[in-house]
């Protein structure tokens, strides 16, 4: 994403090379586009300025949300299952679409709901257990938790 200073930068540096776009886009060394230098030109001189910010807009509508979430919910919280079946969307986005429209629905890994933090003492105590056990690994991780 070009910030907008550099996309006015683009603009002002195409106008005065005479709209030669393979010059512009040498010397700034982007956009990789000329469809997008254009664009950005379209914009400005209709408009004459350009759009500080853009929106993407959603792939997904609001049905498509509803649709997944409500197959997650129904199918035991699976996001993987839910993805497979569906065909969309990614885990990312079925987090954010759970976060917005079914707050404290979505399953979350961690069983206890709180990491243990250790100091740095008992740090150094699980250490000296592993290096000088005379048990299995998964004992000495037990007695630690």
């Amino acid at each position: 994403m070009y910030s907008y200073q550099e996309r006015v930068k683009a603009v002002k540096l195409l106008i005065k090379y005479g709209m030669s776009y393979a010059t512009t886009m040498r010397e700034l060394g982007y956009p990789s586009s000329r469809t997008t230098l254009r664009k950005w030109y379209l914009e400005y001189s209709n408009h004459g300025k350009l759009r500080k910010r853009y929106k993407r807009s959603s792939r997904y509508s609001l049905a498509d949300k509803k649709r997944a979430i409500n197959h997650y919910l129904e199918t035991g919280k699976n996001a993987s299952y839910t993805i497979r079946c569906l065909g969309y969307p990614c885990r990312q986005i079925l987090s954010e679409w759970l976060d917005e429209l079914a707050p404290n629905e979505r399953k979350l890994n961690n069983s206890t709901g709180q990491k243990k933090v250790y100091s740095n003492e008992e740090k150094s105590e699980i250490i000296s257990k592993l290096l000088m056990r005379n048990k299995p690994i998964t004992v000495v991780s037990e007695d630690n938790r």
